[in-house]
């Protein structure tokens, strides 16, 4: 048996569904929260409403899809 160093990428593959599922997340909240704005601004803009101070590298898929889904992502 060779060993294998645990690292970020160990554990059971994600699925490919969460894909689609999270880009219509992130569309329908880009066209309610202003449609004007360039992709890389929502982005920012995003990032603040998150209250996210690190790396989005680390940001976990399903922390964005609850943010998402829940009352601050469907603000008005």
């Amino acid at each position: 048996m060779e060993y294998q160093e645990e690292g970020i990428f160990s554990g059971p593959p994600r699925p490919a569904s969460r894909i689609e599922e999270l880009l219509a997340l992130l569309a329908e909240d880009w066209k309610r929260s202003g449609s004007d704005q360039r992709f890389f601004q929502y982005v920012d803009n995003l990032r603040q409403r998150l209250g996210v101070d690190f790396d989005t590298y680390y940001l976990e898929d399903d922390a964005l899809d609850a943010f998402l889904r829940g009352p601050a992502g469907r603000r008005e």
